[in-house]
């Protein structure tokens, strides 16, 4: 079996699916994730406080791209996954006419600039083989979660795929968000959880933990990392990814 998972970012499909991918892996299966915003940015860069501020977090550089992408390919190699990337630019690089999209903190969520290029950059991307489709839900609503979401509800009612919508950690910190995501899509989603295997839970914390430029954007040092993620992803006792499926009519 061939899954394909579409990352937004570099460590969005690992944080949100890093076990389930892991127990695929062991089983045999072959797992390949598509990073999709994995361009290097163009210079001379966006003076926006968006930017300024991840890479001040980061602390990899004027160019983090290069850092960011050995950390994923660290983290895919602890799961057993092979690494694609697209060249689209993440959102806080992406400009129009010399100005930048998204300059605000504030204007990552939920409202898609109109003139975004990524929107139909996407729609000329060629897709490796696969199985089963695997695209983020669009927890938090962040703009480059929203455009792939999109873009693979397409693919998935275009061509008849099979594909699963996966709920984005670390927005599914707060349920109401969850909520939200599900409440939003055009369709029918029916939701399950994909139980994980306790190595499946090391190996996905491992994996997580390779993403050294990301620690200080979601916790106050890596020591925190182990013990939330394991109550995070912990549901009656066991250890589960949380997924959903689209009915059509």
């Amino acid at each position: 079996m061939k899954h394909l998972f579409l990352s937004p970012h570099f460590d969005d499909a690992i944080y949100s699916c890093g076990g389930t991918i892991y127990d695929f892996t062991q089983q045999g299966d072959e797992v390949t994730i598509l990073t999709l915003m994995a361009g290097e940015p163009t210079f001379p860069l966006p003076d926006t406080p968006v930017l300024k501020d991840n890479h001040t977090r980061w602390e990899v550089g004027d160019n983090p791209i290069i850092a960011r992408k050995q950390e994923d390919e660290t983290s895919a190699k602890i799961v057993g996954a092979t690494t694609l990337y697209a060249d689209l630019a993440d959102c806080i690089y992406r400009v129009v006419d010399g100005k930048a999209l998204y300059a605000t903190e504030q204007s990552l969520w939920k409202n898609i600039h109109p003139q975004d290029p990524a929107i139909n950059r996407l729609h000329e991307l060629e897709l490796p083989d696969f199985d089963i489709l695997y695209a983020p839900l669009g927890v938090g609503e962040h703009v480059d979660h929203l455009i792939i979401r999109d873009w693979a509800w397409q693919l998935a009612q275009r061509q008849e795929l099979s594909v699963k919508f996966y709920v984005e950690y670390p927005y599914l910190r707060h349920k109401s968000a969850v909520k939200q995501a599900y409440e939003a899509f055009p369709t029918i989603l029916e939701s399950f959880k994909q139980q994980l295997s306790q190595a499946a839970m090391h190996h996905k914390i491992q994996a997580m933990m390779a993403y050294q430029s990301q620690i200080k954007s979601f916790w106050d040092n890596a020591d925190e990392i182990a013990d939330e993620v394991r109550q995070t992803f912990t549901q009656n006792g066991q250890y589960v990814e949380e997924y959903a499926e689209p009915k059509f009519p």
